[in-house]
């Protein structure tokens, strides 16, 4: 992993990160952090691909995860690399919420974008005394980066 120096961005945006493996740069990768709690409490549960998915309509985690992802692919957007998006959470309310954007978003603002990022890495760091969870999701080009890099 190479930290990405502010003044070497393309067009005014700067990912965080160029990942690398015996020199050979494979993505491009962006982190974001999830730093306050938005679960208000009215969620409802449900089941979805081994994650635990929660929806509500016009929810305050929904909302600021979308943000996040446009935010992230503007930094990445210019670089030819595949791309990876990292979101640390300090508060364990957001990762239902990725889950809820990427598989419910088809239109709007977010929809193209969300496909344009090839890995989804989640790390949950929400859970006092417990070690963190990761969480993966991507295309097929994320799930080849998964399985060659992040075992």
């Amino acid at each position: 992993m190479q930290k990405i120096e502010e003044n070497k961005g393309q067009h005014g945006k700067t990912p965080d990160f160029l990942l690398c493996k015996d020199s050979l740069e494979f993505a491009v990768c962006e982190v974001k952090e999830m730093t306050d709690d938005v679960n208000d409490g009215t969620w409802e549960k449900r089941d979805e691909d081994g994650l635990q998915s929660y929806e509500k309509e016009n929810s305050p985690a929904v909302a600021k995860v979308s943000k996040k992802i446009k935010e992230g692919y503007e930094q990445l957007r210019s670089y030819k690399l595949s791309k990876v998006l990292v979101f640390i959470d300090y508060y364990s309310d957001h990762v239902s919420s990725l889950n809820h954007v990427l598989k419910s978003f088809q239109d709007g603002n977010i929809g193209e974008i969300k496909n344009k990022i090839d890995l989804y890495i989640w790390i949950d760091k929400g859970s006092v005394g417990k070690e963190d969870e990761l969480y993966f999701r991507g295309n097929s080009v994320g799930k080849q980066l998964k399985q060659n890099y992040f075992r």
